[in-house]
């Protein structure tokens, strides 16, 4: 499916610009920088905490913080610095919007897919859910049961969420 998005599976040698890294912690973060992935000039934020102490890195606890000074950064950053996201499908769109709001290009984003973890929209009631990598669920808000199509918004940050059975969408049959 052409819109499905194609991710890095660990983080790309830096390139000499400045860079911006953002990670989910994980238990695949580590395997994700490999020695010699960061430069010096790299600045390094993670939500949680999971990352060996030997890295130097800003640790957050909370996502809306960690956006507060994701944004602050990218307010004050340079012209050619690249934006490094990490971590499940959620995190990694949520992340690259707010890059994109900030001005960044989407060939100055890149995203290294950690986890399983990704976000539905519903197209029945609009609702946007996190989900696991099951092929069917139910909407959280209008209770239909979705199949989770292929189909990728960039825009949504979300797979598609289509009835599963048109006729019976509560699961009822209709007369």
């Amino acid at each position: 499916m052409l819109s499905k998005p194609v991710y890095r599976s660990e983080l790309a040698a830096p390139s000499g610009g400045p860079r911006i890294l953002v990670m989910q912690a994980t238990q695949r973060a580590g395997e994700a920088l490999p020695s010699g992935a960061l430069a010096p000039q790299d600045v390094l934020l993670c939500l949680g905490d999971g990352l060996e102490p030997a890295v130097a890195h800003q640790a957050f606890a909370e996502l809306p913080e960690l956006e507060r000074h994701l944004r602050s950064l990218l307010d004050q950053a340079c012209a050619g610095t690249r934006l490094c996201v990490l971590g499940d499908e959620t995190f990694l769109w949520r992340i690259q919007a707010l890059g994109r709001r900030a001005g960044l290009l989407g060939e100055e984003i890149e995203l290294v897919r950690l986890g399983q973890g990704r976000t539905l929209y519903c197209v029945h009631c609009g609702t946007l859910q996190a989900i696991d990598s099951r092929d069917e669920v139910a909407c959280r808000s209008c209770h239909v049961q979705l199949f989770v199509r292929e189909h990728f918004s960039q825009r949504l940050g979300a797979y598609m969420g289509v009835c599963v059975d048109p006729d019976a969408p509560h699961g009822e049959a209709r007369p």
